[in-house]
């Protein structure tokens, strides 16, 4: 059995989170989606919380810049 890691970026990545565990599932799949340098966008669950909109809202003032200034 031959494994090996490609280490490119795919380019843009959706992530969807479930409703009960938003932000835990969102750090860990932004974490490495970031990491390899993909554009993100996130699909939160209808029934969760505004969790994923305060996360989003830290990473702005952490100075990641938005989609729109992207292009």
């Amino acid at each position: 059995m031959f494994t090996f890691t490609r280490h490119e970026p795919l380019g843009v990545v959706a992530l969807i989170t479930p409703w009960n565990s938003p932000c835990c599932c969102l750090s860990h799949k932004l974490a490495t989606a970031l990491a390899a340098g993909n554009a993100v966008i996130v699909k939160p669950s209808e029934f969760a919380s505004a969790s994923t909109l305060e996360f989003a809202e830290l990473f702005a003032l952490a100075g990641i810049p938005p989609a729109s200034s992207m292009w």
